[in-house]
């Protein structure tokens, strides 16, 4: 469940002053959060190591293209297997009159485009993630012995992330928060527009529809956080890390902080293009906490607020008129 699905609903009209004062106090929150827990350490980032001694590059390369792929085909499958429909129905057309044309001759029409039907985008998302994490976990406990454990992903690991995913999200929402803002005010003044809603939240604010609802705030805290960290956490950027710094205690810091932003430009990349800076914002607090504590499912837990968050807001909203 791509996270754009909650800032799409980002008004289009002119930011309140009073928006940016919001901002401006989230932002110096979360910063003097931060300083408190010695986040701008500089050795802070230097958490346990995720790659053993016999850890190949290639084979985590190859497990990190069959997810991807997964993800990118499952639902295309599941699709033509149980024939659901993925078009709404749309027999509308628009007549157009070109220079030149006959008098009295037909006009040319020009089919509406096409457009996904909400409740196949539901399901279908749903699957993609489901396939990924179970393609994932299976491809890494098969062929990399123990790196469930090195990459901070199992059960002990689940015992203790609660509280370090809390403790971050008491720092990035206020601060992914004010990001939002700063970039909602940012497109007015360059009067750049983008859709005001997207499909999923009309169905997360129409009432009648539980049970896609349901499956939507599944996806989105659930599997969505799952599947995106064990990709862009537990793989690119472990991954970026061990290119970028090699095996040299040296070079730790450095190389972390590669991997972070450069995972987090690729996350971003992922997602709609009014998104991208409060989403670049979180996936490097996401990506601090997984160097700091070595623990990914402290991420999906960050991750996993985030997104229930977002969606609250937009739920209290809609009952608030």
């Amino acid at each position: 469940m791509p996270i754009e699905l909650f800032l799409a609903d980002a008004s289009v009209t002119p930011i309140e002053p009073a928006a940016y004062i919001l901002a401006s106090v989230l932002t110096f929150a979360a910063l003097g959060g931060a300083w408190a827990m010695g986040v701008f350490r500089t050795r802070s980032i230097v958490g346990p190591t995720r790659l053993g001694t016999k850890d190949s590059v290639t084979l985590m390369l190859v497990v990190l293209g069959m997810t991807v792929v997964t993800w990118a085909t499952a639902p295309a499958l599941v699709a033509k297997a149980m024939n659901i429909e993925l078009y709404e129905k749309n027999s509308t057309t628009q007549p157009t009159t070109q220079a030149g044309d006959a008098p009295g001759a037909p006009a040319p029409v020009t089919p509406a485009p096409a457009k996904f039907r909400p409740e196949a985008l539901v399901t279908l998302g749903a699957v993609g993630a489901a396939a990924a994490i179970i393609m994932c976990v299976l491809m890494t406990v098969a062929y990399r012995p123990g790196a469930i454990t090195r990459m901070g992903f199992g059960p002990t690991d689940l015992l203790q992330a609660p509280l370090s995913g809390l403790a971050a999200g008491m720092l990035a929402v206020p601060l992914v928060t004010a990001v939002s803002i700063y970039t909602a005010g940012l497109w007015d003044l360059l009067g750049l527009g983008h859709p005001n809603e997207h499909p999923l939240l009309q169905i997360l604010g129409d009432p009648s529809r539980q049970g896609l609802r349901n499956l939507i705030l599944f996806t989105a805290v659930v599997l969505a956080p799952v599947a995106e960290e064990l990709i862009f956490r537990g793989y690119v950027q472990t991954l970026l890390v061990r290119l970028v710094g090699g095996n040299k205690p040296s070079r730790a810091v450095f190389a972390r902080w590669t991997a972070i932003l450069l995972t987090a430009l690729l996350f971003s990349l992922v997602h709609e293009w009014w998104t991208r800076p409060p989403i670049f914002a979180l996936a490097v607090c996401i990506g601090y906490l997984y160097e700091r504590t070595g623990n990914l499912w402290a991420c999906v837990i960050l991750h996993a607020i985030f997104n229930a968050t977002s969606t609250a807001l937009f739920l209290l909203q809609q009952q608030n008129g």
